[in-house]
C-alpha cells in the first residue's frame, strides 16, 4: 500500500471541512426553524381571547353567632332616601347593637345592591353577623381598618332588616278588649293568656268591632310581640298603627270562639335567630372606607340627608 500524495491529503481535508460546514448549516437552520415555530405559536396564544378573571366574591353560609351587644357599627346611607340610615340605626339599637355613627356614603366604589358590610382583617365574623340582620343578599367588603367595627352601607335595593322571631310572651304588655255583646270575654281570654305566660295590662271594652275573630294592634317596635299573640288565635288580623313601644292591643270580635291549644300556638319550624339568605364575601377593597379613615371612627355622626 502506498501513501497518498500531498495533493490527495489536501483534497481530503477540504472535503472534511465542507462536510463539517454543511452539518453546521443544517443545525443552524434547524435551530432557526424551531425558534420561529415557538415565536409563531406564542403569538397565536397571545391573540386568542382570554377569559375574564373569576369573581373574587364567594357566597357565605349562615352567619356565626356574635352577640349584638358586642358589635359596634356605623350605618351609612348610599340611597336617595333621606333619613334611612337613622331609621335603620334606631332599629338596630333596639336589637342591642352599638351604633357608633350615622352618615352618608362617600366611598369611591358605587353601591348597587341591597347592602354592603365593610370590615377589617379582624372583623370578619362581626361583618357576617351584621349581614345576617339584613333581608336579602349582602356584599361583604374587606378594607384596611384595624379595629373590629363595621360599616353597614344601605344600597339602592335596600328593603328591610330580617324579622325577629316572635317575642317571648312575658316580654311585652298585652291589653285585652271586648268589642262584643258577650259579657266577660275580655276577662276570660286575659286569664287564659296569663296562664300562658303573657303579661296582661288593661282589660275592658272597646267601641270598634273588628271583622276578623280577633284584631291585634301594634306599632313598629311591637311586630315580634304581635306575631306571638297571633299564634294564639285562628284567623287573627294584624293591624299596624303609629304607637311607640312594644305594647299590643287584642280586640275580641263576634266571630271569636276559642283559643288555639297551647301546644299548637308555636312558630312553624325555622331559624330562631335572624339570618340573611346569603352573603357575598369579597377580596380587599381598594377604595377608602365608607365613612372615615381606616381604623378610626367616623367624623361626628350626622343625620343622613341625601
Amino acid at each position: 500500500m502506498t501513501e497518498g500524495t500531498e495533493a490527495d491529503v489536501d483534497r481530503l481535508a477540504r472535503r472534511r471541512r465542507r462536510r463539517h460546514a454543511a452539518v453546521l448549516i443544517v443545525v443552524v437552520v434547524a435551530l432557526v426553524a424551531a425558534l420561529l415555530y415557538v415565536l409563531a405559536y406564542n403569538r397565536r396564544l397571545d391573540q386568542q381571547p382570554t377569559a375574564a378573571p373569576s369573581p373574587t366574591c364567594t357566597t357565605s353560609a349562615a352567619p356565626p353567632t356574635v352577640p349584638a351587644k358586642l358589635i359596634h357599627l356605623r350605618v351609612v346611607n348610599a340611597t336617595n332616601t333621606a333619613g334611612l340610615a337613622d331609621q335603620v340605626a334606631g332599629r338596630l339599637e333596639k336589637r342591642r347593637f352599638h351604633v357608633i355613627g350615622v352618615a352618608n356614603y362617600h366611598g369611591r366604589d358605587p353601591v348597587t345592591g341591597v347592602a354592603e358590610v365593610h370590615y377589617g382583617p379582624i372583623g370578619r365574623n362581626v361583618a357576617r353577623a351584621v349581614a345576617g340582620e339584613v333581608h336579602g343578599q349582602v356584599k361583604l367588603v374587606k378594607d384596611e381598618r384595624v379595629d373590629p367595627s363595621v360599616d353597614l352601607v344601605l344600597g339602592p335595593k335596600w328593603h328591610r332588616l330580617v324579622k325577629l322571631p316572635p317575642a317571648k310572651p312575658g316580654s311585652f304588655t298585652l291589653n285585652v278588649y271586648n268589642t262584643t255583646y258577650h259579657p266577660g270575654w275580655a276577662g276570660d281570654v286575659a286569664k287564659q293568656l296569663k296562664k300562658r305566660g303573657f303579661k296582661i295590662g288593661e282589660v275592658g271594652n272597646y267601641a270598634a268591632i273588628p271583622k276578623a275573630p280577633v284584631e291585634i294592634h301594634f306599632g313598629t317596635d311591637g311586630d315580634p310581640a304581635a306575631r306571638r299573640v297571633a299564634l294564639q288565635f285562628k284567623g287573627a288580623e294584624l293591624v299596624k298603627d303609629d304607637r311607640s313601644g312594644s305594647s299590643v292591643d287584642l280586640l275580641i270580635g263576634n266571630d271569636y270562639t276559642v283559643m288555639v291549644p297551647e301546644d299548637k300556638a308555636t312558630p312553624t319550624a325555622g331559624p330562631t335567630t335572624p339570618s340573611a339568605a346569603s352573603s357575598q364575601e369579597c377580596a380587599p377593597a381598594t377604595s377608602t372606607p365608607s365613612s372615615g379613615p381606616a381604623g378610626t371612627p367616623s367624623p361626628t355622626p350626622t343625620a343622613d340627608q341625601e
